[in-house]
């Protein structure tokens, strides 16, 4: 006896579990509340600029930079338990306050790979095999939000690993 396609028995695809925890979240929640976002504080900010500073002075290139050359003994900690917040809980988390204007790219590159560091391993995030790119405002707004272009990594979405880090300086223009 032969069967068509129309008279296979349907196949039960078992329902998927519910995901809960801290990592189910909905986004109109996250936005009543700020527990997800570190603001950088001055004393952060300072320790950050010393490390970069130190790390530059060396000529060291970007990807040979390690964790151990990139001391923050006060953030560190902090960086450490956000690290955590993304692997086993809610799945990311925002730092915000990093400062970027008048700085040259070089060294706000070297403070985000530093920042990387105590966060994850470095992997490539497209095909190119970049490490870390740079993402740029094109100043375009389509449906009311902003559109930005980053080169190599706008035709796919690339992944490496169960987590994607994203360190964004943010400028804001106004209107």
């Amino acid at each position: 006896m032969t069967m068509t396609l129309t008279e296979a028995a349907p196949r039960v695809v078992p329902p998927r579990p519910l995901i809960d925890g801290a990592s189910a979240w909905i986004g109109a929640e996250l936005r009543q509340r700020d527990d997800w976002i570190h603001h950088l504080s001055p004393t952060e900010i300072a320790e950050i600029g010393a490390a970069t500073a130190a790390v530059r002075a060396r000529g060291l290139d970007i990807v040979d930079i390690t964790r151990a050359d990139f001391p923050l003994p006060k953030f560190g900690p902090v960086l450490d338990s956000l690290r955590d917040e993304i692997l086993n809980g809610r799945g990311f988390a925002v730092l915000r306050g990093l400062p970027v204007e008048d700085k040259p790219i070089a060294d706000s590159a070297t403070a985000y790979w530093g920042i990387g560091l105590y966060l994850g391993n470095a992997l490539s995030q497209n095909a190119k095999g970049h490490l870390l790119g740079h993402v740029r405002d094109l100043g375009l707004v389509d449906n009311g939000y902003v559109l930005f272009h980053q080169p190599a990594a706008c035709h796919a979405l690339y992944r490496s690993d169960r987590a994607q880090l994203h360190l964004s300086a943010e400028k804001r223009r106004p209107g």
